[in-house]
C-alpha cells in the first residue's frame, strides 16, 4: 500500500504591492481628480480609515485616503496624503506629500505606470518605496468597514452642505 501525500495550499490571493512617494503642490481631491482624468480611474474618498501611530506621542491617528478598484487591471489603487493630523505616515518619509499604492492581483506593468505618472506636469518628484515602510497595509481596502460606518454619514452630510452653498 502506498503512502498518502498531503499537499497544503492556500486559496488566498497573493497581492503584489507597489508604493510610490510623490511631491506635488496639489490637494488630495485635486490629485485624485487629475489621476482620474489621466488613467480613467474613479478614485473616491474612502469611508475607511488608515491607522497611523505617532511614535513620539504614542497616539494613533486615522488617515483618510482615496481608492479605486480597477476590475480591468485587477488592481486597487490608493492615494494617501502623508501629512494629516500634524503627523506623518512614517517619519523617515516626512518630506513626501502623497503615497500612491497599487495592490495587484495579477500582472501590473509598473514601469509603464511610472512613465505615465512622470508625464503629469504637477508631479515634481516620484520615488519607489518599500512596503516595509507601512505597518498596516491591510487597512487599505474599499470594502465597507463596520468601524467606519458613521464616517460615511458624516461625509454625506458635508457633501449636502457643499451642495447647498
Amino acid at each position: 500500500m502506498s503512502k498518502q501525500i498531503v499537499h497544503k495550499f492556500s486559496l488566498e490571493e497573493e497581492e503584489e504591492i507597489f508604493i510610490w512617494a510623490i511631491s506635488t503642490g496639489k490637494s488630495p481631491h485635486q490629485l485624485a481628480y487629475f489621476l482620474n482624468l489621466k488613467f480613467e480611474w474613479k478614485l473616491q474618498l474612502s469611508d475607511n480609515l488608515f491607522p497611523v501611530e505617532n511614535k513620539k506621542t504614542e497616539k494613533q491617528y486615522n488617515f483618510s485616503f482615496y481608492g479605486f478598484d480597477s476590475q480591468k487591471l485587477l488592481t486597487s489603487f490608493f492615494i494617501m496624503k502623508n501629512k494629516q493630523h500634524n503627523t506623518v505616515v512614517n517619519s523617515s518619509l516626512g518630506k513626501w506629500d502623497f503615497f500612491i499604492i497599487a495592490k495587484c492581483r495579477e500582472y501590473f506593468d509598473d514601469e509603464d505606470f511610472v512613465r505615465r505618472l512622470r508625464e503629469i506636469d504637477f508631479i515634481i518628484a516620484l520615488y519607489p518605496i518599500e512596503k516595509s515602510n507601512f505597518d498596516n497595509l491591510s487597512y487599505l481596502t474599499l470594502e465597507k468597514n463596520e468601524e467606519n460606518k458613521n464616517r460615511s454619514y458624516f461625509r454625506s452630510g458635508l457633501q449636502q452642505q457643499r451642495d447647498i452653498t
